[in-house]
């Protein structure tokens, strides 16, 4: 399910100036440990990732299925009142409703992106930049061409220089509530790294000091499966964001949409 991304503890909630007293890696340890807690129990679905996708935009093709076509009966609102004819379809994993002079239901040139989309950093192809006045997102999923023009309908993988290729945030932007009860976590868990009296539940069974190790037993949850670090005001933040203790963000796949190849790892960087 991945690690968070983004969650960056800048201070420590309820400890006044103490977070900057710490040493680096006390900080580094509580910080972690509190960011990769909060996000798991808040749902997987804060944090901003930043990614590089190589998409391939599919070429206009016939539907894969289409229904027969169904009389939309009489409609008082059409010229005349007359009826017509719609041709549900499905086309790349959605239904369209196809009516002879009807509006299409998708942009003339998109391609889908792994979402939320959050921003887009940079669009090139073949190494150069797309004036970023040229696109823009619909539905935090689909990057849609603006200017005219349209995306490389090929995409040719294993070269230094890709085709086509987005870089973009992925994901939610963390609310400061979140990130604020990620921050209280994080005073407690240094607390505890240092011995000091803390408001962590005895599940912290063993730490030492010098090497910074913590060994917390298994974190409890609630009946709903919320994840319960014993800290009140921290756990009340997980009931508001997660009140059904969902796992990660609910998503829908479709056999009949190739996702784009993701860059994972890339020489000299």
């Amino acid at each position: 399910m991945g690690t968070p991304c983004g969650w960056v503890i800048e201070r420590c909630g309820g400890c006044g100036s103490c977070w900057e007293k710490l040493k680096p890696e006390v900080r580094d340890r509580a910080g972690g440990l509190a960011s990769l807690v909060i996000w798991a129990a808040t749902g997987r679905q804060y944090g901003l990732c930043e990614m590089t996708v190589l998409p391939c935009n599919p070429t206009a093709q016939a539907p894969a299925y289409q229904t027969f076509p169904l009389a939309t009966g009489y409609d008082p609102w059409a010229l005349g009142g007359s009826s017509g004819l719609a041709q549900p379809v499905v086309a790349d994993g959605q239904w369209f409703n196809r009516c002879s002079g009807g509006c299409a239901c998708r942009a003339a040139c998109e391609v889908p992106l792994p979402g939320p989309v959050y921003d887009v950093t940079d669009v090139l192809i073949d190494g150069e930049s797309v004036d970023p006045f040229a696109y823009e997102v619909h539905n935090a999923g689909l990057l849609v061409r603006v200017d005219g023009d349209c995306w490389p309908t090929c995409q040719t993988y294993g070269v230094e220089v890709p085709g086509f290729q987005v870089i973009y945030r992925r994901g939610d932007a963390i609310p400061a509530e979140v990130l604020g009860a990620a921050e209280t976590l994080a005073c407690e868990y240094a607390k505890a790294c240092q011995g000091k009296a803390c408001a962590l539940p005895a599940r912290m069974t063993r730490l030492s000091r010098q090497g910074v190790e913590v060994e917390v037993a298994q974190i409890p949850k609630d009946q709903r499966g919320r994840i319960r670090t014993g800290v009140r005001i921290v756990d009340d933040i997980i009931d508001a964001v997660n009140p059904y203790g969902l796992v990660e963000r609910p998503t829908v796949l479709s056999p009949d949409l190739v996702p784009p190849r993701v860059v994972t790892w890339r020489g000299g960087s």
